[in-house]
């Protein structure tokens, strides 16, 4: 199992490596991910779904937005205007 990993990255990495052989590093973690998100034909499962029993979630910029409650309008919960924090790490300078 280990030589046909070996061979399916060997020959997969060399599609990207540049002319020198020197950037193969850079690729590793991309193939790994996709290596464990194919579903194999043996057991018609992908790894990281028989590993964890759940298929992969990729991230996608509607993933990474922020994710706020709506009801965050008080003003309370604001943050302080620029102009008087400065004003209090002036002061606090000061008196120091």
């Amino acid at each position: 199992m280990l030589e046909r990993l070996h061979r399916s990255l060997h020959s997969d990495l060399s599609h990207y490596v540049n002319a020198n052989h020197k950037n193969w590093d850079e690729f590793v973690p991309f193939y790994l991910m996709s290596y464990r998100a194919t579903p194999h034909t043996t057991t018609g499962y992908s790894p990281i779904y028989l590993f964890i029993g759940r298929k992969m979630v990729l991230s996608s910029n509607d993933n990474l937005k922020a994710r706020l409650p709506k009801d965050n309008t008080d003003d309370d919960q604001c943050l302080e205007k620029p102009e008087i924090e400065s004003e209090i790490s002036l002061q606090a300078s000061s008196e120091s």
